[in-house]
């Protein structure tokens, strides 16, 4: 990947996470239940023994999984045996509304 390429993607996933976030702070306004999938999510993913999920980390994990237990990084799911997809950057994007209903 050249410089600019590299820029560009990232550019995009800037763009990507923005939006989500968007939506998300739109969503903790408005819906309570939203916000406790918030705050469900980030006390499954806080662990005693580290301390890595910023406020906005877990509103934005909330927003696309509410019910995830385990946020890796791509090198960290395959050192478990999961082959997460190549250029998966973020989870595919769930609507508050339907991520308050999973």
């Amino acid at each position: 990947m050249t410089d600019e390429e590299r820029r560009a993607y990232s550019a995009k996933m800037r763009g990507e996470i923005e939006a989500v976030m968007d939506r998300a702070y739109a969503a903790m306004v408005a819906r309570e239940d939203f916000w406790v999938a918030v705050m469900r999510t980030a006390a499954n993913l806080t662990h005693t023994d580290r301390d890595d999920r910023s406020p906005a980390n877990c509103i934005a994990v909330a927003a696309q999984h509410p019910n995830a237990t385990h946020v890796l990084s791509s090198g960290g799911w395959r050192k478990l045996g999961r082959l997460p997809g190549q250029g998966l950057y973020l989870s595919p994007y769930l609507d508050p509304d339907q991520a308050a209903a999973r």
